[in-house]
């Protein structure tokens, strides 16, 4: 049987989060990037990249502002939680 990769490299406009239940973890990137992988198969191996695209999120941090999320905002453009 094939083993297949699992990756979860990030996300467009979500470089960062935390939540409470059950466990309060912190996820953050540290750069507003948007991530992706790419997994190629060569002689029966995975090789995996891990890509950082830069975007203009001037619009998401507007927009978080804009409905009093301050937080979401900085996350947004920063990729780091306070």
């Amino acid at each position: 049987m094939d083993e297949h990769p699992v990756l979860n490299p990030g996300s467009v406009g979500c470089p960062g989060y935390s939540w409470d239940f059950p466990a309060p973890p912190v996820v953050q990137a540290g750069i507003p990037d948007a991530a992706c992988a790419l997994v190629d198969r060569v002689r029966g191996r995975c090789i995996t990249r891990l890509l950082h695209v830069p975007f203009d999120a001037t619009a998401m941090v507007a927009l978080a502002a804009r409905q009093d999320s301050e937080g979401w905002a900085r996350v947004v453009a920063t990729g780091w939680m306070e």
